[in-house]
């Protein structure tokens, strides 16, 4: 159950408690929480009731309009979930004194009790801030947006994780625990785990040593980290999440220890071991490596979701016979590739493969592919569409924005094409059908909008069922062309009596000069 009551959403958490969920957008300067509340429910009935808890969507947007620049936790508040305050540029936090559990100390809400660092004061002018001695850890997203933050120093040697999300969005941080005789940022050894975008958009991060401790780094851990150039992962690695370094545009190699039992790295790219089998899954290629082609290696028979997204130089792609699946985003704003080589193992292309490839051109095989995912081929170069035979299902949007396409053929076979797979391909101007089997959906053959209306031409056989809704966005004209079908005598008559008209006009025109 919650209700609001002045300017905060609460949720009834006991008998006599509330969680504090939400407050009204709109206010701004101080937010002071109260210790109770009083509501009177739909029946009349007058409860009081206790604050004890601040929710994790209690967050404050940092608009130019609206900021809250402080805020006042009372006495009664025992809990504050994780994310908790994490997006507003807070410029001072300030603790009942009566309160048992939580306390300020400079620019930090702690933990009394657990010593670690609940909230770091992220509107705060600070650049150079260091950890007391006696913190002993901290929280998730502790440092979330502390945008002005340029070092932290002493990270406790005590602090088992880097919780999710804790240093995410701190854009120019390039120092941490740094070490000055080394030239490194060095986490301490302690160190276990780095959680969920730990260290997301920290664009200032050049490079960071992990320690040998470390056993699992959680996904898109340095995601968007458009600074971070190398990294180095070492013999204690057991799992690596997904996306760990999605869009760090400047990453140039990536290394491993030898002695990892798990993961290796070749040529400065990432790779997983699979277990016992001699095959390998390829994890993550650097977006600034400046190779133009790349040919994959015989064993590797798989590749992680955006492992080639936002590559700078790559032009060619050639993978190997052991391929089954190209996984969603695989490709995804590779923004230099032009020719892709795909093997006739491969059988499905997954949502996104190679969405935003704006110079991909060509498609080479891929004769035995099954189903083309959502947006897959979405804003690509591609000229020419390549139907394989056996494909079955091509899903919504999967050639959206493809400005280069005038003409497609679809061959004779049952292939099911999803609303909006061309879609605002502008420049199309007609598209084959060979045969009866293809299922057309509602929205299928939508492509135009209000500022580029189209008009396709649509050649058919008789027995394709086309919905009346096929195209239903008000901004595509079809022109249907029946394939074979003999005009009426009297369009050849008219047409007959055209020309002679035209003759005629021409004969005249001469007679008179």
């Amino acid at each position: 159950e919650s209700f609001e009551e002045g300017i905060f959403t609460f949720e009834v958490i006991g008998l006599d408690k509330v969680r504090v969920i939400g407050y009204a957008y709109g206010e701004s300067g101080d937010l002071i929480i109260p210790e109770s509340v009083t509501h009177v429910d739909e029946f009349g009935i007058s409860a009081t009731y206790i604050v004890t808890s601040i929710g994790e969507d209690l967050y404050f947007m940092d608009d130019s309009d609206y900021r809250i620049t402080s805020i006042h936790i009372p006495a009664s508040i025992v809990e504050i979930q994780a994310g908790a305050l994490s997006f507003v540029q807070l410029e001072s936090i300030t603790v009942d004194s009566l309160n048992s559990t939580f306390e300020t100390y400079g620019e930090i809400l702690y933990n009394k009790s657990t010593k670690s660092i609940v909230r770091y004061c992220s509107g705060s002018a600070t650049t150079v801030y260091e950890i007391p001695d006696w913190i002993i850890g901290l929280e998730a997203h502790s440092f979330r947006n502390s945008i002005n933050l340029v070092e932290i120093k002493n990270l406790p040697d005590s602090m088992k994780a880097i919780e999710e999300f804790t240093f995410q969005g701190c854009s120019s941080l390039s120092k941490i625990n740094y070490d000055l005789v080394k030239g490194q940022n060095i986490l301490p050894d302690s160190i276990l785990y780095i959680g969920n975008s730990a260290f997301t958009f920290c664009d200032g991060l050049v490079g960071i040593s992990l320690p040998v401790s470390l056993v699992m780094i959680d996904s898109y851990a340095f995601a968007y980290s458009e600074g971070l150039k190398t990294i180095d992962i070492p013999a204690g690695i057991k799992y690596l999440g997904t996306h760990l370094f999605y869009a760090t545009h400047s990453l140039e190699s990536i290394t491993v220890s030898p002695d990892n039992d798990s993961y290796f790295s070749q040529d400065g790219v990432l790779f997983g071991k699979n277990g016992n089998s001699n095959t390998t899954t390829l994890i993550h290629y650097p977006s600034k490596k400046t190779d133009v082609k790349y040919t994959m290696p015989f064993n590797v028979n798989g590749i992680s979701e955006g492992a080639f997204s936002n590559t700078v130089y790559l032009k060619e792609v050639v993978l190997n016979d052991l391929f089954v699946t190209i996984p969603k985003n695989s490709f995804t704003r590779a923004i230099s590739l032009e020719k892709v080589t795909i093997p006739s193992t491969t059988i499905l292309i997954d949502a996104s493969a190679f969405s935003e490839c704006f110079n991909l051109t060509t498609i080479i095989g891929g004769e035995s592919v099954v189903v083309i995912g959502s947006w897959a081929f979405s804003e690509t170069n591609l000229s020419s569409l390549f139907f394989p035979s056996g494909v079955k299902t091509i899903e919504n949007n999967a050639f959206y924005g493809c400005m280069a396409l005038e003409h497609i053929t679809v061959p004779n076979t049952d292939t099911y094409l999803a609303e909006g797979v061309f879609q605002s391909c502008f420049n199309l101007k007609s598209i084959t059908f060979e045969g009866t089997s293809t299922k057309l959906d509602t929205g299928t053959l939508s492509i135009g909008d209000g500022d580029h209306p189209v008009t396709l031409t649509v050649n058919y056989h008789d027995g394709l069922s086309i919905p009346s809704d096929v195209c239903y966005d008000g901004y595509t004209e079809l022109d249907l062309v029946e394939i074979g079908k003999e005009p009426y005598p009297w369009e050849n008559l008219i047409g007959v009596f055209v020309c002679i008209l035209i003759v005629f006009g021409i004969f005249r025109l001469f007679k008179e000069v």
